[in-house]
């Protein structure tokens, strides 16, 4: 039997007869080594398993946390940046609008309070503060998405008049 190039040439050597085969079991000459590439085939699916898990877990992860991380719970902080005391009250509403946190704080002048967590369910919250029972500010806030925490500022509107005001914004990473 000789090897030309990629074909296997086969025939006894008193015939004329000869052919080419890509194989040798195609020529009807067994083959070692079978066995071998069932053991390959059986590595070779495995890794593919292995891939498909590592990318659906890939893909499952960014759905639950998106880029961003673990979700970062709804909490907030409260400045009296006038240099005078201020009431502000906090409410806290959910998507169905019930009132799940109330609180009122007393602030000096420069002074700054933070308040505990409140929720780490993903969804948007109404946070409404009011100052001194007169200003009433709304925002909506989200949990989850690279959502950080809710700030809520009194602030100098006019400082010719003394007039103050309140904001409130949620910081995005």
């Amino acid at each position: 039997m000789m090897v030309t190039d990629r074909f296997l040439q086969t025939g006894h050597p008193s015939a004329n007869t000869s052919r080419l085969c890509w194989t040798k079991l195609s020529c009807g000459i067994p083959e070692h080594g079978v066995d071998e590439m069932k053991i390959i085939y059986k590595i070779l699916i495995g890794v593919a398993i292995t891939a498909l898990v590592a990318m659906i877990g890939f893909y499952i992860y960014i759905l639950l946390f998106g880029f961003t991380g673990p979700i970062e719970p709804l909490r907030f902080s409260v400045h009296n940046n006038d240099v005078n005391e201020h009431n502000i009250t906090v409410e806290i509403f959910d998507s169905d609008n019930k009132r799940i946190f109330k609180e009122r704080y007393n602030l000096d002048p420069e002074e700054e309070v933070g308040s505990p967590k409140i929720t780490k369910k993903r969804g948007e919250y109404t946070i409404k503060g009011t100052l001194d029972g007169k200003i009433t500010r709304t925002y909506r806030a989200k949990v989850g998405s690279g959502r950080r925490g809710v700030r809520i500022d009194v602030y100098i509107k006019n400082p010719i008049s003394g007039e103050i005001d309140i904001w409130i914004g949620q910081m995005v990473v």
